[in-house]
């Protein structure tokens, strides 16, 4: 890392080898199918609703998990879509979420990176909360066009502001921004496409419309419910879920409805609520729907299980 001046001495600052997290994590970035180029109808069929920039930057995890951010493609466009996963406490939050991002697997089947493991990284955080984020250029070494390069960059953008903010070491009113050094230099031409600025902010506009948060993919509630929420865009017809019983010929629909609380006031999209289950294993769907458009928009699903 460079030198900080005695204005901008980081207030936590760790180098960190990237290393296999867990076995899941040795097979590097995970989904199926990742794309090397965005998908061709983006600007015909994309979903009308988009998120605002929340009044808090995240919403943390009660159970202190740290959140990864990774994409999703969906209604023709990518996404960037956030799963809390566990990490173990290596003394750099940021650090840590982002070699998750970088060298592991998402839960969820439908997410994917196009990132490749480090062999060198390191973060550190200013008093005007500056992340500075040096990274090895072997991380960059995928072929992708420019729109999944300016997406990539900003699921590393999300991923480290959200470490930050979820582990509590941002301070005072000022907007996390993002400085990447590869190997120790500034202006990287990220991916071979997008020269790095100097400071990076959140493109919001690139954040997924609509996500479950709860349940994670696979995981598995209990006391004969399943507890939902997530963030979602005000869509003009509302928002909408159910859930199908994987356990049951033909997967049949149990129970659904309109999602509650999903409001239209900016910087307040999430919503939450429960649905009593029986044992078994199930399938949540949540999409949003359009005045006009018959087709579900921002489809997020999540299989999980009730004990």
């Amino acid at each position: 890392m460079r030198k900080t001046t005695a204005r901008h001495r980081p207030r936590f600052a760790v180098m960190t080898l990237v290393m296999v997290l867990d076995a899941t994590v040795a097979c590097g970035s995970g989904g199926s199918s990742p794309l090397s180029t965005m998908p061709e109808t983006v600007s015909a069929h994309g979903a009308t609703a988009s998120p605002s920039a929340p009044q808090a930057l995240e919403r943390l995890s009660a159970r202190r998990l740290s959140p990864v951010y990774w994409l999703g493609e969906n209604d023709a466009t990518v996404y960037l879509y956030r799963e809390f996963v566990n990490l173990p406490d290596l003394g750099d939050p940021i650090a840590a979420a982002l070699g998750r991002m970088l060298a592991g697997k998402p839960k969820d089947p439908d997410y994917f990176s196009l990132w490749r493991p480090a062999s060198a990284l390191g973060a550190s955080i200013d008093a005007e909360n500056v992340i500075t984020i040096d990274i090895s250029r072997d991380a960059f070494a995928t072929t992708m066009d420019a729109g999944l390069a300016k997406r990539s960059i900003a699921q590393l953008v999300f991923t480290a502001t959200a470490a930050a903010a979820n582990s509590g070491i941002l301070t005072g009113s000022a907007a996390p921004r993002v400085r990447v050094l590869v190997d120790g230099q500034a202006r990287f031409k990220a991916f071979g496409k997008l020269e790095l600025p100097d400071r990076l902010a959140r493109d919001y506009s690139l954040r997924a419309p609509l996500w479950v948060i709860d349940p994670q993919e696979g995981a598995v509630q209990g006391k004969g419910k399943v507890l939902v929420n997530g963030d979602g865009a005000a869509f003009s017809s509302g928002t909408h879920w159910q859930i199908q019983d994987l356990g049951a010929p033909a997967w049949p629909v149990v129970a659904g409805g309109e999602v509650p609380g999903v409001d239209p006031k900016p910087g307040d999209d999430s919503f939450a609520f429960e649905q009593p289950l029986r044992p078994g294993t199930y399938r949540l769907s949540v999409w949003g729907l359009e005045s006009g458009r018959p087709d579900k928009l921002a489809l997020d699903t999540k299989d999980f299980g009730i004990d």
